[in-house]
Formats: structure tokens, C-alpha cells, sequence
């Protein structure tokens, strides 16, 4: 019976309007949107595990600076500020809307990423007969979407909408990439992710590290990968950088690619999965939210 509340909750909000999405209070929606996952509401008073702490930070946490590291385009500027200009990609525009010419004469490959939003992102290849026409109206649509609205994550709220237009990274030393999440509590890489074989016919899978380079059976969304991975040479340097990066935020996911011998640049999530995706086993789900220590640190809305 639970199970089936959980899919009509989560289908119901899904299915409503945006004008009638908005009428409902954050603290009401994100509790819903917990219980639809996890079958429970979360603890907001005192918050205890990563994905409680998740639903805390999104109603409490407030730091305008946030609203510059959720944004794609804006974001550049916070790690050129941090003395990380050189590990910025290679950035070819940014627009407010997109049309045919802006990719007509582009070269490919290059990845097209919306600056409001999470998981948003196209990539154009070489290999590929790239309809321009629908690549610029799905963007666009993207664009009009309200990206604070479905999972009430403060830092996006009232982010401009844009596009920035990128180089495609690819790996030809080893043959793809691979993509470092640092998952930081309070400015201190505590986890570390290595997603691989994106593209593979497997799919996607995660080996998961702590600080030094130590194997974990930890998992989150993704199959755990079979493979043994060498610790990266420049494994202290990227800590270094996540440090950096993170700086006192109490939660922080820096992520990181390390490219043909140079560390590049991915992102900064503030909101990992929203914390709605746990990591398993449960004991380190509790483990890691231990690690956050949240300053009750509030400010007007």
C-alpha cells in the first residue's frame, strides 16, 4: 500500500501545473517529494543522514554567493577568482537564446549546456548529422523551464536562463574520460566518486574512494564497477583544487575531469541528486551526513 502512495504522490506532482507547483510552501514540497523517494518524511529539525541534511540545506542555507556557483556561465568567474583560471574548459559563447547560425559553422564536437539547471546538456560529435533546428528548440525549451521549481533548491531560484556553448572534452591517452566528484563537507573532500565508461553498452558505473584513494564499497545511483583504478598522479593536486573550491560550505560536490594530462574544470553541485538519491549501504548514508556540520546560518528570503 506505501508503494502505491509513493507513485501517486510522485506522478501526482509531476503531472500538476507550474502556477499550481508554486502555491505549494518549499518546506511542504520538499517533504512530500522525500516521502515519494524514501517512503518517509525527512527529519528537518534534526537532520542526521546526507539525504535528511539535503531537504535542511535547501530551506535554510542562504548565501547569495550560492546563486553564482549554481550558474554554468557564472561560475567561470568564482574559480578565475579562486586563482583556477587554467583549469577552466575552453568556453566558445554564451547566449540568451539559440539559433541555427550560432551552430552552423560551428565545429563539432562541443557540448551545449543550459546555465539554470541540472542535466540539461547536449553534446554535438563529429559522427553525428546534428539537426540544428531541433537541438536550438529543445535548448530554448529548456531555457523557459523553471528549474527551482521541481526540486525547491534555493541557489537556482531566479538564476538567469542561458546557454553556454563548449569544448567537447575527450580523452585520447586513455581512451575516455573520466569524471572525479569530490563530495566535500565543510571544505574537506571526504568521497570520492570516478564515474566511467559513460558510453559504453554497459552504461555508466561509479568506483568509489575515501581521501586516500582507498576503495569503499559505497554506492549511489550507478552500478559499483567491477575494474581496479590506479590512483590519478595528480590525486593531491585535485584535492587541493576541491578545497579550494569548496571552501566553507558545509556541503559541496566538486567535479573534476582529468583530460590528456591536464585537470579540467566540470562543475560545482551544491545539491547532489537533490538528496534524494541515498548512498547505500544505509550505515554510510548515516556516516557521511555525520561529516556535515551545518552552521544555522539563515537569512530573509
Amino acid at each position: 500500500m506505501i508503494k502505491n502512495k509513493n507513485s501517486i504522490i510522485k506522478k501526482t506532482y509531476k503531472l500538476m501545473p507550474v502556477w499550481l507547483l508554486k502555491l505549494i510552501p518549499d518546506s511542504v514540497f520538499i517533504r512530500l517529494q522525500y516521502y515519494s523517494n524514501f517512503n518517509k518524511f525527512p527529519d528537518l529539525k534534526n537532520p542526521v543522514t546526507f539525504t535528511e541534511k539535503l531537504q535542511w540545506y535547501k530551506l535554510h542555507y542562504r548565501n547569495p554567493e550560492m546563486k553564482i556557483l549554481v550558474d554554468k556561465y557564472t561560475v567561470r568567474n568564482y574559480v578565475k577568482n579562486k586563482g583556477l583560471e587554467h583549469i577552466l574548459n575552453e568556453l566558445y559563447f554564451v547566449k540568451d537564446i539559440l539559433k541555427p547560425e550560432d551552430l552552423i559553422n560551428l565545429r563539432k564536437p562541443y557540448i551545449l549546456r543550459v546555465t539554470h539547471g541540472s542535466g540539461m546538456n547536449i553534446i554535438c560529435r563529429d559522427d553525428e548529422n546534428t539537426d540544428i533546428a531541433e537541438v536550438c528548440n529543445k535548448v530554448n525549451n529548456w531555457m523557459e523551464e523553471d528549474h527551482f521549481i521541481f526540486g525547491r533548491e534555493w541557489a537556482y531560484k531566479g538564476v538567469k536562463p542561458r546557454v553556454v556553448c563548449e569544448k567537447y572534452l575527450e580523452d585520447t591517452k586513455q581512451g575516455q574520460l573520466f569524471d572525479y566528484k569530490f563530495y566535500c563537507c565543510n571544505g574537506e573532500p571526504e568521497l570520492i566518486i570516478l564515474c566511467s565508461e559513460r558510453f559504453s553498452e554497459e552504461g555508466l558505473v561509479h568506483a568509489s574512494f575515501d581521501k586516500d584513494w582507498k576503495p569503499i564499497n559505497v554506492q549511489k545511483h550507478y552500478p559499483m564497477s567491477k575494474k581496479e583504478y590506479e590512483c590519478p598522479n595528480v590525486f593531491e593536486e585535485m584535492k587541493d583544487i576541491a578545497r579550494t573550491l569548496a571552501g566553507e560550505y558545509p556541503i559541496m560536490r566538486v567535479d573534476l575531469y582529468w583530460v590528456n594530462g591536464h585537470i579540467i574544470f566540470g562543475e560545482l553541485t551544491l545539491y547532489s541528486d537533490s538528496g534524494l538519491v541515498p548512498f547505500k549501504p544505509e550505515d554510510y548514508n548515516r556516516y557521511h551526513g555525520e561529516l556535515i556540520k551545518l552552521k544555522k546560518w539563515t537569512a530573509q528570503r
